[in-house]
């Protein structure tokens, strides 16, 4: 029996339950609440678990108390994909990442993409600022921040008493239509709820106004690297692409003015090569996320061998970074 008859066998008996599912009050579309889902695949938290203690030193066991196994979805009508149950990181968890140098880049494409949008004297709020870098790139704006994961040092290293340890939410009870431009670089991903999310950040923007959002691009090579646990709960709970984010903003009334794909930049240039070398030798159906131990020893050879790539071997310009961008108008019709 061919590897491709029980896959495709598989997929539709999974399409088969996800479509009852939905019906009896199963998971939904985190973004428009749509019950046209599809279960991509199914996953044990022990596995996410292993990867994040293995590749990070990271233990997320507690992350996952009561959750034996996780589904990866697809909604149709948006084309997100989303992660259920939902299980969202806690404060230790993102203090552990934080002690990572890499963890808040303080350069970035998406930080310029954004500040050719920022005139002089705007009003900006970042929305899950950590560690502000982004006020650099905008210093005639009026920059402010929020950070609910407040790194130590951060406000009184880089921007002063203009970062709240708050989240947009509670922020929005006390500014609302205040400010000219509203970004979130790297943060829907990491929001269970991104319908309240986004519904928030709206109401902290002025008729007419700028919301600019960085997502991981979902069409890069970081959704083809296996076990990539990053890319995973309790981190990463939704996946974006370009037809999800026009799909938000068609939610949410928006007029997109600019849909930007990050070049291959030089901090993931390995991961891209690691990835590419990887496919070269993997002839399996695909999965995200797999138990298979040949899958896990491909990695770390093709981890080991992207390192010997000499530097002035470049990816090709036509390559997709890690980094999606959209900037939208707030519409005030």
């Amino acid at each position: 029996m061919s590897d491709t008859f029980l896959l495709e066998n598989r997929v539709r008996k999974q399409e088969c339950e996800i479509v009852q599912g939905s019906l009896d009050g199963g998971p939904t579309c985190p973004l428009t609440g749509g019950q046209h889902i599809q279960v991509l695949e199914d996953i044990p938290t022990s596995l996410l678990v292993d990867c994040y203690q293995r590749d990070l030193g990271i233990d997320v066991a507690s992350e996952f108390l009561g959750v034996e196994r996780l589904q990866l979805y697809r909604s149709l009508n948006s084309q997100v994909l989303f992660f259920h149950p939902t299980v969202t990181g806690s404060s230790s968890f993102y203090a552990q990442l934080q002690n990572f140098d890499w963890y808040y880049p303080a350069d970035k494409y998406e930080y310029q993409r954004a500040a050719d949008w920022v005139k002089p004297g705007d009003r900006v709020l970042e929305i899950g600022c950590g560690a502000a870098h982004f006020a650099t790139y905008i210093p005639d704006a009026s920059y402010h921040g929020v950070e609910p994961n407040f790194p130590p040092g951060a406000h009184a290293m880089h921007a002063g008493p203009h970062i709240l340890p708050e989240n947009v939410t509670q922020h929005a009870m006390t500014n609302s239509e205040t400010y000219d431009v509203v970004c979130a670089f790297q943060v829907l991903e990491h929001i269970g709820d991104p319908q309240s999310f986004l519904t928030a950040a709206l109401a902290c923007l002025k008729p007419d106004g700028l919301l600019i959002i960085g997502v991981p691009n979902a069409e890069s090579y970081i959704t083809r690297i296996p076990n990539f646990v990053l890319n995973a709960p309790p981190h990463h709970l939704t996946w974006w692409n370009k037809a999800a984010l026009c799909h938000l903003a068609d939610y949410f009334k928006l007029s997109i003015l600019e849909l930007a794909y990050a070049p291959v930049e030089s901090w993931e240039t390995r991961l891209y090569w690691m990835q590419r070398i990887s496919g070269m030798f993997s002839s399996r159906p695909f999965s995200h996320f797999t138990e298979s131990p040949s899958r896990r020893l491909l990695n770390m050879a093709a981890y080991l061998l992207a390192g010997f790539i000499p530097n002035n071997i470049k990816p090709p310009a036509q390559a997709q970074g890690a980094s999606v961008v959209l900037i939208a108008r707030k519409d005030t019709r």
